[in-house]
Order: structure tokens, then C-alpha cells, then sequence
């Protein structure tokens, strides 16, 4: 068997289209139906353990996330089945804070529905009538397919309710630190587009540590886990 690292998305899937490689995986969203189409290859997808969703500071009584109607606000003011549907070209599971197979799972539990009128009203109750600046921080390394750009797309969202974005773009290692920090310091003072394994040590309560800690910080109720592929 020979290896090779091909980081470019579109180098890879051309490899795969010559015969050049005979495996690939990483599939670009993009790529998926069209690749589905090829005579010859099989596709397969796995749902990742990582469960994306949205970090808040809840724990600061200054930002304004602090604030349940806030973050209500947030829940309906993005339209996550169209982020599903466009951003990630319909490779992803939408659930209500707990994943299937994980203890807590609830299926009948319902996400917020998307109503921006609604969203608007909640930040007026919350005592934000023309909404507020906010840093979101966007991770724009690839970790899970189209990270970077389902946060843009959260990001705009939240725009379009008044909760106006100045969007660093970090790096993992700066994401990453920026998260570790903000558990116990000033450092994380906006939003940003978060994750926490699910399902991977086998400890029931693993998957709480990162989503429910009794540190005060708080996850939007509409985690998106996307689905990477593999294609051989």
C-alpha cells in the first residue's frame, strides 16, 4: 500500500477521478453527489464524534450572553436546517444538545424553531432593542468539513437580529488556546463556533464536561455535528 498526503481538496478528488489514487477520503461537501455518480466507487460516511455548537461567556455578568433571552435570541435568530442543507451540503444531523447513542439522548426533545421576529422581540425584552457588538471567533483551520464556513453563515445570522460580528479568524492552535483560557479567564468575550467529542471514551458523562460545566458556560440548544465522508 502506498500513502500519499495530498492536502488540496481538489487535487485529491482529481486524483481519485484519474485513477491516480484508488482512496481517498476528506471528500469536499461539494464533491459528495457528484462523486456518488462515478461508476466504479463507493462512498462512505460516518457521522463525526465531534458535536459543533456555539460557545458562549455566560459566566460574565458584563457580556450581554449572560442573559438568557440572549442567548434564546441566538437559538432562533439562526436558521441551522439551511446551514445544514446549503453550507453543508446536506451532510449533517441536527439534535437537541444530546447525540443518539449518548446517555441523555432525548428524541422527542425539539430544537428552537427559526423566527427572527421572535429573535428581535427577545432582545428587546433582554434590554438590547438595537442589538450589540460582539467578537465571534471563527476557526479557519480545517478540523471538521466547512468549519470556517458554517460560522460565517452563524455569524450573519446573528447580523441580521442586530448582533453586529467582528470576526477574528483564528488558527487551531489560537482557537484552541483562546477556549482553554476563556474557562477561567477574560480572554473569551464573544462567541465562537465550539466542539466536544462525543461517544469516544465510553464514560457516560464525557460528553457533559464540555457542554454543561458547572463553570457557567453555556451552548446554544442547536449543535450541528457534521458528517465527514470517505470515498473509495
Amino acid at each position: 500500500m502506498v500513502l500519499k498526503i495530498i492536502p488540496e481538496d481538489l487535487t485529491r478528488v482529481a486524483a481519485l477521478k484519474s485513477g491516480t489514487v484508488d482512496w481517498i477520503d476528506a471528500v469536499p461537501l461539494s464533491a459528495v453527489s457528484e462523486i456518488k455518480k462515478m461508476s466504479g466507487v463507493k462512498t462512505f460516511k460516518a457521522t463525526s464524534t465531534n458535536n459543533l455548537y456555539i460557545d458562549f461567556p455566560a459566566d460574565n455578568p458584563e457580556s450581554p450572553f449572560s442573559k438568557l433571552k440572549v442567548r434564546q435570541a441566538v437559538a432562533r435568530a439562526v436558521d441551522v436546517d439551511a446551514i445544514i442543507k446549503s453550507v453543508l451540503f446536506g451532510q449533517g444531523e441536527r439534535y437537541v444538545e444530546v447525540g443518539k447513542g449518548e446517555a441523555g439522548y432525548d428524541p422527542d426533545l425539539k430544537p428552537y424553531p427559526y423566527d427572527l421576529k421572535e429573535a428581535k422581540q427577545l432582545l428587546t425584552e433582554a434590554g438590547y432593542p438595537n442589538g450589540f457588538e460582539t467578537p465571534c471567533y471563527n476557526l479557519i483551520t480545517p478540523r471538521e468539513p466547512h468549519w470556517k464556513e458554517m460560522g460565517e453563515a452563524v455569524f450573519a445570522y446573528l447580523g441580521a437580529v442586530g448582533i453586529r460580528c467582528k470576526v477574528p479568524g483564528l488558527e487551531y492552535s489560537a482557537w484552541l488556546n483562546l477556549g482553554r483560557r476563556g474557562r477561567s479567564g477574560p480572554e473569551m468575550d464573544g462567541v465562537a463556533p465550539w466542539a466536544w467529542g462525543h461517544g469516544l471514551s465510553g464514560d457516560p458523562a464525557e460528553h457533559w464536561a464540555g457542554t454543561a460545566s458547572s463553570q457557567g458556560r453555556a451552548m446554544a440548544p442547536f449543535p450541528i455535528p457534521a458528517i465527514p465522508n470517505w470515498t473509495q
